[in-house]
């Protein structure tokens, strides 16, 4: 089996492995938890996120997470993901706390550090059994605890949305290559005292006259575009 494995970014006992499924099970049985992208060699799992793709116009992903009995918690975080988690077997308790940044996205960067989250109040604790289905709507900050008694397993399928910033980004990009004054270099000596008040000026007279001419509709098929361009076969 041509087993692909990555590492998680959160803090935990996860494993980086490639095609060495003896090792794979070695670090299991040792305690390890193990995630497993499983798109390249799991034709179901792989038709499934073709599927969701064509419906949501949502890049999706997928990963397979193998717990050992008593394996650590995972700690407190949030995903800039919607996640969908189907429990296969074993059990898990997944405890959903309203969102401590609503809507993140990656560009916000130092702002979704790990260390710098606080939790927002308890909405929902469910223990998922095999055949359950969980849905955390990014941003959602969540924890989640394996059984001690079995091991556990789900697949995790999640997709990263495209932003009404993304378009304005993109628009802006456009409209820069079409009019020269957004290239205007800001004043010499802007970041004196009296010189920040003229760049601000500047920058605001010349956005001013400029962002009229904004095409939301031409940066949204842009988008559009580069979704279909980048599909898989």
């Amino acid at each position: 089996v041509p087993t692909r494995t990555s590492t998680d970014s959160r803090p935990g006992p996860h494993t980086a492995l490639r095609d060495n499924l003896d090792k794979l099970v070695a670090e299991f049985r040792n305690g390890a938890s193990v995630l497993i992208e499983p798109d390249r060699f799991y034709e179901p799992v792989a038709a499934l996120m073709r599927s969701l793709e064509t419906h949501l116009s949502y890049r999706v992903g997928a990963g397979i997470w193998l717990a050992p009995c008593g394996a650590a918690k995972t700690p407190f975080h949030s995903d800039v993901t919607n996640v969908l988690i189907l429990q296969v077997s074993g059990s898990k308790v997944w405890r959903i706390f309203g969102p401590p940044v609503p809507l993140p996205i990656i560009d916000m960067g130092a702002d979704l550090a790990g260390g710098h989250l606080v939790p927002g109040r308890l909405i929902y604790e469910v223990t998922l059994h095999a055949g359950d289905l969980l849905y955390v709507p990014r941003g959602f900050g969540h924890e989640v605890t394996p059984s001690r008694d079995e091991p556990s397993l789900h697949i995790g399928l999640a997709w990263q949305v495209p932003t009404v910033y993304e378009v304005l980004r993109d628009a802006l990009g456009e409209l820069m290559r079409r009019d020269p004054r957004l290239r205007q270099s800001l004043p010499s000596g802007f970041a004196n005292a009296d010189g920040e008040q003229q760049a601000a000026e500047l920058v605001q007279r010349m956005a001013g006259d400029s962002l009229r001419n904004l095409d939301f509709g031409a940066a949204v098929s842009q988008l559009s575009r580069r979704f279909l361009q980048d599909a898989p076969p």
